[in-house]
């Protein structure tokens, strides 16, 4: 039963790293206007959890705090597209 138990308690502290990973993308990238400065490809299109991830690791490396979480917009943020095709189909500006 251990062994169960523990699978459950790392399953559930993955999805709470992915959840805050998520919201610091929306929050303090997306939001705040800087989606390039971490997707350094011209229209690659990175996921929000990407995202998150990058600026938590600038953050780590400049040695700056984790900004404060809010909650996340009822909207969702526009989408990143992998090419200016793809980005036209689906009718978001870049």
């Amino acid at each position: 039963m251990r062994g169960a138990a523990a699978l459950g308690c790392l399953r559930m502290l993955l999805a709470a790293a992915t959840l805050i990973a998520i919201a610091i993308a929306v929050v303090a990238v997306i939001e705040q206007g800087r989606r390039a400065a971490l997707d350094w490809h011209n229209q690659h299109g990175l996921r929000f959890l990407q995202l998150g991830l990058r600026e938590i690791q600038r953050l780590d490396y400049l040695n700056l705090p984790i900004p404060r979480l809010a909650t996340l917009p009822r909207k969702s943020p526009s989408t990143a597209a992998a090419s200016l095709k793809k980005t036209s189909a689906i009718g978001n500006p870049c």
